[in-house]
């Protein structure tokens, strides 16, 4: 009888130590599933990620590729690609513009659209670039499509608001005092309205946004990044999607060791209650 009471209570701890340790492992099963599966999908999103920078920089590449071979070009033969980016249409209606600023005002001196050259940004002119006093002023149009610029205009107050990559300039039309960021500059010269348009000074728009402006015995005007210039950002979008893969990677390592750790405390576990039972 007695011995049938030991069988029994040793059968009965040994279906509950049996019960115990299927449930532990199965809720480590569980735990470490939905681990993997949050780390995967993360280490997924980190690929994407990296894979969008990956994309983008071949794009800057393509960009700086393009310069170089256009830095390769004479004066004059990059003055000749400007000119074919305009139809006959386009440069007769420069030309009336321009002829109509000459009339308005004698001292003026209009420049053909070729004028402005650059290796690395584009100007498109739909009425011409002007000197004025012996200062270049040119449309404001021609800023925000070539440096990819946010350009607005108050009429009440007859301000310019000309922003980009964090540095605003704010020009009143007829004033030679500008605003940098909040900061007054003064000038040689202003913004001025000529045929219909807000002409704006260029050399101290380009170089406020970081371009080198030189001029040519000739009478071009050279537009150049200077050293200063920031450079793309494609490299730094490119790092940050590595970092966040690494972290990924990190984290599902973490995440095994976790399992591991719980994996050997169950085995622990399941050790004592044998050698309890034996004893």
């Amino acid at each position: 009888m007695k011995k049938l009471c030991f069988v029994m209570i040793f059968a009965l701890v040994l279906s509950s130590t049996a019960f115990a340790f299927a449930t532990s492992a199965k809720t480590d099963n569980e735990a470490k599933t939905q681990v993997q599966k949050q780390s995967t999908q993360t280490t997924a999103s980190a690929i994407q990620t990296t894979s969008a920078a990956v994309k983008t920089t071949p794009s800057a590449v393509d960009t700086k590729d393009q310069a170089k071979d256009k830095a390769k070009l004479t004066v004059a033969e990059k003055k000749e690609l400007i000119l074919k980016k305009y139809t006959s249409d386009e440069l007769s209606a420069v030309n009336k513009a321009g002829e109509a600023i000459k009339k308005a005002d004698s001292t003026v001196k209009v420049l053909d659209v070729n004028s402005i050259v650059s290796d690395t940004k584009e100007f498109k002119f739909d009425t011409p670039p002007v000197i004025k006093g012996s200062r270049t002023l040119i449309p404001v149009r021609a800023i925000t499509e070539g440096l990819g610029a946010k350009v607005s205009y108050d009429q009440a107050t007859k301000k310019v608001t000309i922003a980009k990559d964090g540095t605003t300039i704010e020009l009143t039309l007829g004033s030679n005092v500008a605003l940098v960021n909040g900061k007054q500059v003064t000038l040689d010269t202003s913004a001025n309205t000529m045929n219909d348009r807000t002409y704006v000074p260029m050399r101290f728009i380009l170089e406020t946004f970081n371009l080198k402006v030189s001029y040519e015995k000739d009478g071009t005007i050279l537009v150049d990044e200077s050293a200063t210039a920031p450079t793309t950002t494609a490299p730094a979008a490119t790092s940050s999607a590595i970092q966040t893969t690494t972290s990924a990677v990190q984290t599902t390592s973490a995440a095994v060791k976790t399992t591991t750790s719980a994996v050997e405390t169950t085995s622990a576990a399941v050790k004592t209650t044998t050698s309890a039972i034996q004893k």
